[in-house]
């Protein structure tokens, strides 16, 4: 095998990784949309995904925001969120 067999065969690898990256993610997307309207809110999927994840992974950034999720639902043309009780701030010196 030559260099551009193998050019070509690391491109058809390449565009075949990118093509099942793309579907990979259309189905989390689609996920995260069916357990918000199943009342699950996006801190917490986004804290559940964190979780099984390892510290190696956490530091390498492979984890979810909640606003990201919050984001990728609005996309996928779920309802909007209703937005939830907001915390009361405690008066500086209590």
């Amino acid at each position: 095998m030559d260099a551009l067999d193998r050019l070509e065969q690391a491109d058809d690898q390449w565009t075949a990784a990118e093509e099942t990256a793309a579907k990979l993610k259309a189905e989390l997307f689609d996920a995260f949309a069916e357990a918000v309207r199943e009342g699950h809110t996006p801190d917490d999927l986004a804290a559940r995904l964190k979780a099984r994840k390892t510290p190696k992974q956490v530091d390498a950034g492979l984890t979810f925001s909640g606003a990201y999720i919050r984001r990728k639902v609005r996309e996928s043309g779920a309802p909007a969120l209703r937005t939830g009780p907001k915390p009361r701030l405690k008066p500086a010196g209590e």
